[in-house]
Formats: structure tokens, sequence, C-alpha cells
């Protein structure tokens, strides 16, 4: 159990199956639960509480919850003398339980601490599993990541949105395409976060129906890197690709390639367009 303690935390541990205490004893109780004789424990003002005794089951009007002074000695064995069968709970101060975290990182996993108090782990999240939480799977070959990830671009960064709508439509009337500033006589590129490391294997993309010379010559660039805007991280599928006019392009990486950035840089001189980009990935477990 944790609970505040002024600027520490307080665990409780279970250290000592017994029997009922007969001496050393602070006050007596009926609790619910061990975690409510715990309670009691923490909040009792009229001394230091180092512990407490549970029983789970009582009957009639008998106590189970002792709060008591004893602490545990060096040899391990409680000095309280105890009669019947009890458990005994130890008080431990901890500045905190979770620090460092058992996760491999706080995004793929929580770290709990178990029903006695005596150790924590770490509880997955879907999609993730290993004893840090550590792999992340990738069973969905069919999940656009892109689909609605933070986006920017070297011009009119607030419309690269546009991109990853989920909305395919290539014409520019449907307000689903992007595009960059107009006149701009040096290439253009766009770029979506996915928001982790993911094992890209396709990449689809959408052009307008009109003015589909704009990205008649580009780059994906994928990794993890922003140096120079994200154009240096590896290519996929080539350095000269193109979709035609008013249609949807597949392009696939191979092998794939492991990334959260994905830009898709421009070499013509004029604006980027785009009414959409899908990112795929390659089916399989990945450590992150």
């Amino acid at each position: 159990m944790q609970a505040a303690d002024d600027a520490d935390q307080v665990l409780f541990h279970k250290v000592h199956k017994g029997k009922k205490l007969i001496e050393n004893m602070l006050s007596e109780h009926k609790a619910i639960s061990w975690l409510d004789c715990a309670l009691h424990c923490q909040r009792y003002v009229d001394g230091f509480c180092a512990g407490f005794n549970y029983k789970s089951t009582m009957n009639g009007n008998e106590v189970n919850c002792q709060l008591t002074v004893a602490q545990q000695q060096r040899d391990g064995v409680i000095e309280a003398k105890t009669k019947n069968d009890w458990a005994f709970y130890q008080r431990q101060y901890i500045k905190e339980p979770c620090s460092p975290s058992p996760c491999a990182d706080e995004r793929h996993g929580k770290c709990v601490v178990n029903s006695d108090g005596t150790a924590v782990s770490c509880k997955c999240f879907e999609k993730y599993e290993g004893n840090r939480c550590e792999i992340r799977i990738f069973d969905d070959p069919n999940f656009n990541f892109a689909l609605n990830k933070p986006t920017s671009q070297k011009t009119y960064p607030n419309v690269g949105w546009k991109a990853v709508d989920g909305n395919s439509n290539p014409a520019w009337s449907s307000g689903s395409c992007t595009q960059t500033q107009p006149l701009i006589t040096d290439p253009q590129w766009w770029r979506v976060d996915l928001g982790e490391e993911i094992p890209v294997s396709r990449v689809v993309i959408t052009n307008r129906n009109v003015a589909g010379a704009r990205l008649g010559n580009f780059a994906i660039k994928i990794g993890n890197s922003l140096d120079n805007d994200g154009l240096s991280n590896p290519t996929c599928a080539g350095d000269n690709l193109s979709v035609p006019t008013g249609q949807t392009k597949t392009f696939v990486c191979t092998p794939w390639i492991r990334g959260q950035y994905l830009v898709v840089q421009s070499h013509v001189n004029d604006l980027l367009t785009l009414c959409e980009v899908e990112v795929y990935a390659y089916t399989m477990k990945m450590i992150v």
C-alpha cells in the first residue's frame, strides 16, 4: 500500500505470518480489509505506528486489526508476541516506490505495487509486452499510423494536418489537400510525427486531381532524427518518386525502415501539395 505522508511515501509489506498480538499494541480496530487496517496505522496520532497485525476473518465483535509499535529485528523476527492465525505488516518509508520505474517507458506501461506491498512491477498497456514492457507489438498491417498525427511543413505549417485527416479526396474543393506557400522557387517538404518508432513497411500517397506535376519528383524520408528537418533520415523506395495526377500510389520500403518521423521531400521548385499520406507498419514484435 502507498499513501502520502509528508514528503515521503509509506509502504506496508507483509513480513510475517503470525498470531494475535498480546503486547506492544497501540490500539485495536475492526477493519474490512488489510488496506483499511493500514489506513488506521498511517493515521494513528497518539504514537508511532510501526506496523499492524491483520486477520482476514473475524467472528462477531472480534477485532481483526491491531496497531503496534513493534519493529522488525535484524534477524527478521518480529518483537511482538503472537497468538492465533494473523499476518503482520511492517511499515517502511521510501521516497518513491516506482522511482526508478520498472517500465522501459511510461508510455508503454504503468508501475504497480503488488497487493502485499512487497514488490513493484510494470503493467503493460495494449500492444506492449515483456517484463519492462519493452516489446512493441505490431499486428495490424492495415492500421494507418499517420492518421490525425501532428504535422509540419516548410511553409504554411498550419495546414499540414489536411494530409492526415483520413480524407483522400483529390479535389482541392474538398478542403482536404494541403499545400505549401505559392511562388516558392526552392523545394518544399512536409513531415508527420508518428508519435513513436514504427517499422514502416509502406507509405500511401494521394495526389491532387489538378497540377499533379507538383508531386512529380520527391523522396520519402523515415527516421528518428529531426536534424536538417528530418531530411537526412533514410530514404524509402527510391529518391525520384512520383504520383500520377488525381491518383493514389503505394510505396514499399524494402527493407522496412524504423522511425518516428516521415518526411515527403519535394525535388520540384514549386509548392508541395498532398491530399493524403498513410503510413503502415511491418507486422512484427520490436524492442523499443
